[in-house]
């Protein structure tokens, strides 16, 4: 099933086809504005994003985000999977944390088919990364 930008599938996997603009609007209105944040993504309220971890696969090709959405009391994990990505940028902020989560401190989903690369600035650490495709996958 489409809609707008956001393609579902039975796994409840969404895959943000970031390229082109999701109508937030009624179907009446022509105003549409570009996903770039995940709380846009995943509609649901502006609230707090931890990461849990950053994994690199296939060789870099494809990168895993494992996050926690916080709104109290509300805590939903969900995973943001880039994929067909070409670079990958890490600038260490916090030597040497025993942390196990790092606080997001702003974020910005970019624009897939490499137009515009996605951000996580955390406490921790930034992540930077250039990518053609994003999926969400959550089980709630």
């Amino acid at each position: 099933m489409e809609r707008g930008n956001l393609l579902y599938d039975s796994t409840l996997c969404i895959v943000h086809k970031a390229t082109e603009t999701l109508d937030l609007y009624s179907n009446e209105e022509s105003k549409t504005a570009m996903i770039t944040n995940v709380f846009e993504l995943l509609d649901i309220r502006t609230g707090n994003i931890a990461l849990n971890d950053v994994r690199v696969e296939k060789w870099g090709s494809v990168v895993v985000v494992d996050a926690v959405y916080r709104y109290p009391p509300e805590e939903k994990a969900f995973t943001l999977r880039f994929t067909g990505v070409r670079s990958i940028q890490w600038i260490t902020v916090k030597l040497n944390s025993d942390a196990d989560t790092a606080q997001v401190l702003t974020h910005d989903i970019g624009e897939g088919n490499y137009q515009r690369t996605a951000r996580f600035a955390t406490v921790l650490a930034e992540v930077v990364i250039s990518y053609g495709e994003v999926a969400v996958e959550k089980d709630w």
